[in-house]
Parts: C-alpha cells; structure tokens; sequence
C-alpha cells in the first residue's frame, strides 16, 4: 500500500509541475513518462542508485562518494533519456 502512496504522491507532482508550465498531456515528452519502457528503466536507476549509494556508505571516502553521484547522476539522466 505504501508503494501507491509514493507513486500517487510522485503523479500529483509531476501533473502539479505540468500544470504550472502550462504543458498539454500531448506534450511528447511527458507521455515518454507515462510508458513502460520509462518505468522499466526508472526502476533500474533506482536500483543502480541504491547499490551505488550502499558502496558509497561502504567506501566513506569523500572523493568516491563525490565521484560516484556525479557519475550515477550523469548515467542516470543518459539512460532515462528517450
């Protein structure tokens, strides 16, 4: 139950954004949001997020955990990205 609270809470922000610029639904780059494929590869970044996070708490090495955000975020956006 827990899990679509989250993603209720995630949907009403993002349409609460879409609102805010005045997006229509038919804007291509939201309905990419709204696919399959999309949520596939959203949940692996979490995944790889979580696995990076725990070796970066593992590490506690300033430079690694700095390095690798940087690296997870770049990859992150890469593999989202339609």
């Amino acid at each position: 139950m827990k899990d679509q609270n989250e993603v209720g809470l995630i949907a009403k922000l993002i349409e609460g954004c879409r609102h805010y610029f005045n997006l229509p639904e038919n804007y291509r780059e939201y309905q990419w949001t709204q696919t399959k494929a999309y949520k596939r590869r959203l949940g692996t970044v979490k995944y790889f997020w979580i696995i990076g996070g725990s070796l970066m708490l593992i590490s506690g090495h300033i430079a690694f955990i700095l390095g690798g955000s940087l690296f997870l975020s770049f990859v992150s956006f890469a593999y989202l990205d339609e």
